[in-house]
């Protein structure tokens, strides 16, 4: 089972990461990483809020910071630091449950680097201790790739459907050799299906090809938590990577156990949504007012004349 979430716009850097580096691992797709990084400072100023960040980027200040990202990057200059630490947001909020390096304390570091993956529109897949350097890149940037001018999305496609297959199935087969599975949700000994459980966005989601999992004999499920607060919904995909992690959940029936975090949120798994390809979580809030579809307001009642 490999936990798939995305990577956050909002960024904590540091000029020393918690862990030394000797103790951060490489990403696997550094070399891509670097191409990208040196295509992206080919752009020129007044075309990179267009071209790199999708117009999203307006204030000035926020843009001469990236751009010198990108630029220290593209020099293996700057700060570097593990993923998990380097990622900020209600995404990493519910993964590491507001917790100060909750994660690191509390879950074992290497079944984390072997059950969760993030996704990055520069770095392609890390794991959660990989080494990484500060940046701000849109999964639509356009740049010159490959020989021809393309998409981020389709430039990593394959490249992770691929990756992420050959890592499941090597997890799939090292786990048909273990004994026993002490201290999981598991209780069935068995060999567990090969499966990789997309918890990230849709738009993370779209730079996996499905098909080429599917061929590998890999089973894609899709997250969705349903929920009216964006927040709440991206806490629950950081809740459920740390479910996953913290539990040992190897498999898919096991992921139907997640109920969230009292702090964040308490979440239930909703079978009449959910098929095998997806599964459906529905936030639940004794307090929240109920959908105005699902009820009127009450009429108030009128006083009888004496």
């Amino acid at each position: 089972m490999i936990c798939v979430i995305n990577s956050a716009k909002s960024l904590k850097v540091r000029d020393n990461s918690k862990k030394s580096l000797k103790d951060l691992s490489v990403p696997v797709f550094q070399a891509e990483a670097l191409q990208i990084g040196c295509e992206a400072i080919k752009v020129p100023d007044d075309k990179k809020n267009e071209t790199l960040w999708a117009k999203h980027v307006n204030s000035n200040a926020i843009q001469s910071k990236s751009a010198k990202w990108l630029a220290d990057f593209a020099l293996s200059k700057g700060p570097v630091q593990a993923a998990v630490d380097m990622y900020a947001g209600p995404l990493c909020n519910g993964l590491k449950l507001k917790e100060k390096s909750a994660l690191r304390s509390q879950t074992n570091p290497e079944n984390a680097q072997q059950h969760m993956r993030i996704i990055s529109a520069l770095y392609g897949l890390l794991r959660p201790y990989d080494g990484v350097r500060p940046y701000r890149l849109e999964t639509n940037a356009q740049l010159s790739l490959d020989g021809e001018i393309q998409s981020l999305r389709t430039f990593w496609k394959a490249r992770l459907a691929e990756q992420l297959s050959q890592e499941a199935l090597a997890l799939s087969s090292a786990s048909s050799e273990e004994s026993s599975q002490e201290g999981g949700l598991d209780l069935k000994k068995e060999t567990p299906q090969p499966v990789v459980a997309l918890a990230c966005s849709q738009e993370y989601a779209n730079l996996v090809d499905p098909k080429i999992l599917e061929k590998n004999g890999v089973r894609l499920l899709r997250l969705k938590f349903k929920t009216r607060a964006t927040v709440k919904g991206k806490q629950a995909r950081g809740m459920f990577c740390r479910f996953v992690l913290d539990h040992k959940v190897r498999s898919v029936d096991g992921l139907k156990a997640f109920t969230g975090h009292p702090d964040l949120g308490n979440w239930r798994f909703c079978e009449a949504e959910s098929s095998d390809s997806e599964f459906v979580f529905e936030m639940v809030d004794p307090g929240k007012r109920p959908a105005a579809s699902d009820s009127n307001p009450p009429k108030k009642k009128q006083k009888k004349k004496a």
